[in-house]
């Protein structure tokens, strides 16, 4: 395994040269300039935050003729532990193992809208890994989230690429087989943190008095929250099972000129499509163009699952479970997310989303 950097001085352009050479073997690189980061709990100037990784864009000069065919600008994903970060939480290494198996084994098999890797890796025993992919900027992705709320077209163009995925292996038999690290809705290194630990983050997290405010709305106890989003992930282990991206809300997705991909696959994993298309419904669109739109989204992810290749199901099933999946977004998606993660505005505007359309929906009584 190549030496994984533990911060920016290690970023040198002996070490970059290292990491690249395993996929292609004649690259020099010359020079290395660090153009932009994101750190975790370190907010950027317009109040951003990185939630599971630092974030960095990189500037890469070659020796002549020795660029391999790469890009000048790369985006890196890692840890860097500095005394600014060393008492900051960290991800389970299972979340960067899942996103560089999807890399490496996953990616190559789909066509779908998604960054292409140049490296990763993982050392279990320090936790310490690296993806390396595109800068998008290169082919001018924006990146959206709940601050603003996305045209059905928009929204329409990523469910479509969230179909592309599904149908790949849709009712698969042999996913585990295939990929034997992903998870499912309820089994799982993450679900095992979740289902251990993730109660005392929950009710943690339900102190902070925004929060506590939002999630009052639905009336209901943090016992039953608790409770709904494990009946939720025992109802979607027993729905036939595609392949996921699994954290689909809208700020893991980028639009390009010509329609829009999925970012950070860390959470991928087999199970029921509509986890899926709730998040990115819910998240991508303000609360009353939701209501107006959903229906309609539903019905164009649909077709585009039989355009596929694939039997979808009825629409008032898929209603149903749609309906139901919004429990997720509510007590994983956003209470459990510490405001270090993010930030505050856009934590309380994805949350505030998620516990109005469980309201609108009545997501907690389609559960029971």
């Amino acid at each position: 395994m190549a030496s994984l950097p533990r911060s920016a001085e290690d970023l040198t352009p002996a070490m970059l040269t290292t990491l690249l050479r395993p996929a292609h073997p004649t690259v020099v690189v010359d020079g290395v300039d660090l153009i932009g980061a994101t750190r975790v709990g370190v907010a950027t100037a317009t109040g951003e935050k990185a939630s599971t990784a630092d974030r960095l864009t990189l500037g890469l000069r070659y020796a002549p003729g020795c660029d391999a065919g790469l890009p000048p600008r790369m985006f890196l994903k890692t840890l860097l532990v500095g005394e600014d970060q060393s008492g900051l939480p960290r991800a389970a290494p299972a979340m960067y193992r899942t996103e560089i198996g999807f890399y490496r084994e996953v990616r190559p098999q789909l066509d779908v809208e998604a960054p292409r890797m140049f490296f990763g890796d993982l050392d279990d025993e320090t936790g310490q890994f690296v993806v390396l992919i595109e800068d998008l900027s290169l082919r001018d992705a924006t990146y959206p989230n709940a601050l603003g709320s996305l045209t059905h077209e928009q929204a329409a163009a990523l469910l479509a690429e969230l179909a592309k995925v599904h149908a790949a292996y849709w009712s698969s038999s042999d996913l585990h087989e295939v990929f034997p690290w992903l998870e499912t809705p309820d089994s799982g290194e993450n679900m095992e943190f979740f289902r251990t630990t993730g109660r005392k983050i929950f009710d943690k997290q339900l102190k902070i008095d925004w929060k506590a405010e939002i999630v009052a709305g639905l009336g209901r106890s943090h016992d039953e929250l608790w409770a709904a989003l494990w009946k939720l992930q025992v109802l979607m282990e027993k729905e036939h099972r595609c392949l996921l991206h699994g954290d689909a809300h809208v700020a893991n997705t980028y639009l390009l000129p010509t329609g829009g991909g999925l970012l950070d696959w860390q959470f991928c994993k087999a199970g029921n499509w509509a986890s899926d298309v709730a998040y990115l419904i819910v998240t991508a669109l303000d609360s009353e163009r939701r209501r107006s739109l959903e229906r309609d989204l539903i019905a164009g992810y649909l077709d585009e699952l039989a355009r596929h290749g694939v039997t979808p199901p009825s629409a008032d099933d898929a209603w149903l479970l749609y309906r139901q999946n919004m429990v997720w977004g509510v007590a994983v998606g956003w209470v459990m997310t510490p405001p270090t993660h993010h930030g505050p505005a856009l934590i309380s505007a994805n949350l505030q989303r998620c516990v109005t359309a469980a309201i609108d929906l009545e997501s907690f009584k389609a559960i029971s």
